[in-house]
């Protein structure tokens, strides 16, 4: 019964992951005034940080994710690390409680 819970909880994820290739995350290569930038922190709202020289913040609107392979297979191996190092093992055992719905993880 548990190995179902856990191929359950892992197809979850798996889904989970794919929304993660269209978005921008930690790693992605963007494109920022016609320039091609990976993202090196994200922790301000609606900025982001990036690998210029100056490694300065630039605002999020600004910027567009490069759509190519290697992008997607990286977005979604991110999205894929953070829920099965951070939550796979608690939804195997408590599975998906209220409140986990609240949080910003979806």
């Amino acid at each position: 019964m548990k190995i179902l819970k856990k191929i359950y909880w892992w197809i979850f994820i798996v889904i989970l992951s794919m929304r993660w290739i269209l978005r921008v995350n930690l790693g992605s290569e963007i494109s920022y005034k016609s320039k091609k930038y990976i993202v090196v922190n994200g922790d301000m709202p609606d900025h982001w940080k990036i690998n210029n020289d100056n490694r300065e913040y630039v605002e999020s609107k600004e910027c567009m994710l490069i759509y190519s392979f290697k992008n997607f297979i990286w977005n979604f191996s991110s999205g894929y690390r953070f829920y099965m190092g951070n939550w796979y093992r608690i939804w195997v055992e408590n599975g998906l409680e209220d409140w986990m719905k609240g949080c910003n993880i979806w």
